[in-house]
C-alpha cells in the first residue's frame, strides 16, 4: 500500500513539474508571438487594463494545462 501512495505522489510532481514547465513555455511563445516583453511591460505597468490581461492570460494557461493533464 505505502508503495502505491509513494507512486501517486511521485506521479503528481511530475505533472506538476510538466505543467510548470508547459506553462511557462506557453506564455514565452505568447509573449513572443505577440511581441510583447514581459520584463519591461511589467516594469511600467501603470494601468489597471494591462494587470489585468497578464492576471488572466495566467489564469488562462494555468486552466489550459489543468485540463491538458487531467
Amino acid at each position: 500500500m505505502g508503495e502505491v501512495i509513494l507512486t501517486s505522489t511521485i506521479l503528481n510532481f511530475v505533472y506538476l513539474i510538466v505543467g510548470f514547465f508547459g506553462m511557462w513555455g506557453a506564455l514565452r511563445v505568447l509573449d513572443y508571438a505577440t511581441g510583447v516583453d514581459f520584463k519591461d511591460r511589467l516594469a511600467n505597468m501603470g494601468d489597471i487594463a494591462s494587470a489585468i490581461y497578464f492576471g488572466a492570460r495566467i489564469v488562462a494557461i494555468a486552466i489550459y494545462c489543468g485540463l491538458a493533464l487531467s
